[in-house]
Order: structure tokens, then sequence, then C-alpha cells
């Protein structure tokens, strides 16, 4: 095997271990057809984003998931552009399901931090289940999953302090 073919190989592992990291959601080590649908989701999701009338980015009907949100005006979800219903859409692409502990709620925030920024939010941190965004031009967290250690854990939107 030449320099350049291991070097190819061994971006290609890095690759996979990283794309696996990723697409783990629940953090087991194996990638099970929920899990991978999901990424697929959220592939495609990527390719069919669509513009609301409110000028913000709208989120495609194939990822909603409007069942997991809790506290959150189903009227509001695609016309507001307050930080609150930012966070609603991005959240409703992802499955909050899989959270079992305020370190999976961490690693799914994670993850989803490319969508809350796609909808305009700027995060400048995330710990455990609460993000801290700007909201009116000041930092403030907020707690973002409700019961994440009960089986049953849901987005919400619950300021701090």
């Amino acid at each position: 095997m030449s320099n350049l073919n291991a070097t190819t190989a061994t971006g290609i592992d890095a690759l996979a271990r990283q794309l696996m990291t990723m697409f783990d959601r629940n953090q087991d080590g194996k990638l099970e057809a929920a899990e991978f649908t999901a990424v697929l989701g959220d592939l495609l999701s990527q390719r069919t984003v669509t513009s609301n009338p409110s000028g913000g980015t709208g989120t495609p009907s194939t990822t909603r998931r409007t069942d997991q949100l809790a506290g959150f005006d189903a009227g509001k979800l695609d016309s507001s552009v307050s930080t609150k219903y930012r966070f609603a859409r991005a959240a409703m692409q992802f499955d909050v399901s899989g959270v079992r502990d305020k370190a999976g709620a961490e690693a799914l925030l994670q993850q989803m931090r490319p969508a809350m920024e796609r909808e305009g939010l700027q995060v400048l941190a995330i710990s455990r289940d609460q993000i801290q965004v700007t909201h009116d031009g000041q930092p403030i967290w907020i707690d973002v999953i409700q019961g994440a250690g009960s089986g049953a854990p849901r987005f919400q939107w619950l300021p701090i302090g």
C-alpha cells in the first residue's frame, strides 16, 4: 500500500468514526434503524427546506416532530420569529425520546446546534439539558429538555433565573 492509500484509508476510518459518533444518537455503539432513518431525514431536510411567510427558515414536513414539544403554541410554530419558536423549529427535526440522562441531553443538543444556528439562534453554550443563547441582545440560559432522566423527555422552553 502506498503512503497515499494509507493516508486515505486513515482519513476514511477517522471520518467513519466521526460519522458513527454523530449518528449513534443514544451512544450505544450500534447504529440502529431508527437512528439511520433520523440521519437520512436530517440530510434530506437540508435539501428540502422552504421559506415561510415570516422570512425565516421553515422545517420540512417530513421531519416535524411536534409530539415532543411541551409548552409551545402550534399556531406559532411556523410564523413566530421569537427565540423560543426558532428553537422549536430546530427541535422538531430531532428525536428526543432516546435521551435517558443529562449527558445524553447534552449530546443531543450538541447535534442540534447546527440546526438551531440555521434557525437564527446564537448558541453561546450547551450544558447538560440547557442552552445559553442570545435573547434581546442578552445571554440567557434556557432549560430545553424536560424530564431528561424520566424516560419520557420532551423539548421545552424554560428560562432559568
